[in-house]
């Protein structure tokens, strides 16, 4: 092995010990979502995700960054949408855009070889593809990779960026209930493998960056480290344009306070300081502010360029090796903040748990209520059935001797029908006393004065009415013997029939109440058997509760627990460094010292102590 070949091989893994110092570091923490945290990217390749709504200038900007002419972003971006209208999602799965062999679009996916398409049949793909992913109807589009021709790029391209996957990801909350599925999984899948993801969003809806949702970035504020905020239309909005004008010396820093100061105001402590913000202005609201204010323009064209030229260097600056090294070193601050939002989300789901399980306590108390209130009523049916008995009226008829009273017999029977109104009323309401009441009284004298009324018209319309108006003493003895015992016999029909007909009532009476009182009762059995199945489930989801809300204070415990480990343990990754280093700066002296190895050999090792020491020195400061 020659000597230009061993350097070559030290210097290129000079930061080997670092590695399996961090990897190490990895591995002695618990919380597997820490894992996640540091380590984002295991890929051999290099992944930066653009993330945004639709219409914010994504595309676009990536475009820009692999090197395409301004002049051509705009129309290009047109061509990308497919046929899809403006202010439709357009991107409908991971998308990376790369540099063409020749002057032909190229189409590649994960399930489709290479086709090459003119403009119109590169739109047309574009919209079979989505039409897929929309119906489902076909294996799993992963990403696809679209080759674009190299008349659109600038001459003096960056190869860097052009070998880059700079990854267009489609936005989880523009996406239509049939792609949703496909665009939760693609950025579930690319966010975690990113060496750093790019948060795009309109310099005027900057509120927006605090509602993000979706779990692997709604956090984006923790880890200024792997986010980079990119404010598209920064110059074009109107109180940005004004502020622009009024200020004499502008600048950079100037141009960037602006925003930074709106990111703290808007997101108030949920802005972290150290974030990267970057306000630009590109595309088709770029040519319309040189035409229409072409004096802000001017001012900002510049700074604007400086700005994106930061991002460049920033991106190339973070995906590097030793960069991710330095997010390791910093990785207390990530882990805790992680840990108090984990803590927070089992706070926040255990006092859920319990005002749900108090919902359950008040629905268990209600339902006892309404069951009592059922019992009560049901033991009321059953009372009110088990009173009644059949009733019997048993009003007995005099037998007038017949005193010779002018009138008396006229007398004699209004009188005997008062007496039967007044005992229909008493019995009727002895029998009636200390039972709910069903009948009418004033309906039953009515009743019994119409049995009256009838049938002493009947008798009167055969009798001689003169005969039993006079005066009893100027008739012979025999005619008032004879009109006095039809008299009795009209009053003793009378009250029979009076008897017979009130019975009658009251017991029809009595049968449509019990019949009534049975209807409800099985109205009310039924409803008690639905509200105890309803009370055995909700005590049985109320027992459920206090299991998981016992379960879920005894895991809390244990997160606490584990986090402090993970907390001393991130602490120390200057420890796990140092003995990696040190590990190494021995096996390297070994070598230096030993007889086996040339002189020439013991100097490229010295030399290269010399610089695995810098870097660690570089990679102590850091921390």
């Amino acid at each position: 092995m020659s000597i230009a070949y061993t350097w070559e091989e030290l210097y290129k893994n000079r930061l080997n010990w670092a590695f399996t110092a961090r990897n190490n570091f990895i591995r002695s923490i618990s919380d597997n979502d820490i894992h996640k945290a540091i380590a984002l990217s295991q890929s051999k390749e290099t992944i930066i995700s653009v993330y945004g709504k639709p219409q914010v200038g994504k595309t676009s900007l990536i475009l820009k960054i692999i090197g395409i002419k301004d002049e051509y972003i705009f129309s290009l971006s047109r061509i990308l949408r497919g046929n899809r209208l403006i202010g439709d999602s357009s991107t409908s799965t991971a998308t990376i855009y790369k540099a063409s062999i020749d002057n032909n679009f190229w189409v590649k996916s994960n399930i489709n070889d290479m086709k090459s398409f003119d403009e119109s049949g590169l739109k047309n793909c574009l919209d079979s593809i989505r039409n897929k992913i929309e119906s489902e109807a076909c294996e799993y589009i992963e990403k696809i990779e679209i080759y674009i021709p190299l008349i659109y790029f600038c001459e003096k391209k960056s190869n860097e960026f052009i070998d880059m996957n700079i990854i267009d990801l489609p936005g989880i909350d523009s996406s239509s209930s049939k792609e949703h599925s496909h665009v939760n999984s693609t950025i579930k899948k690319f966010i975690p493998i990113s060496s750093l993801v790019i948060i795009v969003e309109a310099a005027n809806d900057i509120a927006r960056l605090k509602r993000l949702c979706f779990p692997d970035i709604k956090h984006w504020s923790y880890y200024p480290d792997f986010f980079r905020i990119v404010l598209t239309h920064s110059v074009s909005a109107r109180s940005t344009k004004s502020e622009i004008k009024n200020c004499s010396e502008f600048n950079v820093s100037f141009f960037r306070s602006i925003f930074i100061r709106e990111l703290s105001l808007t997101l108030d402590t949920f802005f972290n300081n150290e974030m990267q913000v970057y306000p630009l202005e590109y595309g088709e609201s770029w040519t319309q502010l040189k035409e229409k204010d072409n004096d802000v323009f001017e001012k900002t064209n510049v700074f604007i360029d400086l700005v994106f030229d930061e991002l460049l260097e920033d991106i190339q600056n973070s995906v590097s090796d030793y960069n991710q090294l330095i997010i390791s070193a910093k990785i207390y601050k990530t882990i805790s903040h992680l840990q108090q939002d984990k803590l927070e989300n089992f706070r926040i789901s255990i006092e859920t748990k319990k005002k749900e399980e108090e919902r359950f306590h008040k629905q268990i108390e209600s339902i006892k209520r309404i069951k009592l209130n059922l019992i009560k009523r049901m033991e009321k049916y059953e009372a009110n059935i088990s009173i009644f008995k059949d009733f019997e009226l048993n009003i007995a008829a005099h037998n007038y001797k017949g005193e010779k009273n002018r009138k008396s017999l006229t007398h004699y029977i209004r009188k005997e029908i008062l007496r039967y109104e007044e005992e229909v009323k008493k019995e009727v309401n002895k029998y009636l006393s200390n039972k709910p009441s069903i009948i009418n009284e004033l309906e039953l004298i009515q009743e019994a004065r119409k049995i009256c009324k009838m049938k002493t018209k009947s008798f009167i319309d055969i009798q001689d009415k003169h005969l039993i108006d006079i005066y009893f003493d100027k008739l012979p003895f025999s005619k008032w013997d004879n009109d006095l015992n039809k008299c009795n016999q009209l009053l003793s029909q009378i009250c029979s029939e009076i008897n017979e007909k009130i019975t009658r009532m009251v017991d029809n009476k009595i049968d449509n109440y019990i019949t009534e009182n049975n209807k409800l009762h099985k109205i009310n059995n039924g409803k008690l058997v639905f509200f105890d199945k309803i009370f055995d489930n909700i005590v049985n989801d109320n027992e459920l509760i206090r299991i998981e809300i016992k379960q879920m204070n005894k895991e809390m415990i244990l997160y606490k627990e584990a986090s402090i480990r993970d907390l001393e343990t991130a602490q120390r990754f200057k420890e796990f460094l140092t003995k990696s280093f040190s590990d190494e700066y021995i096996q390297v002296i070994q070598k230096i010292n030993s007889p086996n190895v040339d002189v020439e050999y013991k100097c490229i090792y010295l030399a290269y102590l010399k610089i695995i020491n810098e870097e660690f020195e570089k990679l102590e400061a850091v921390m």
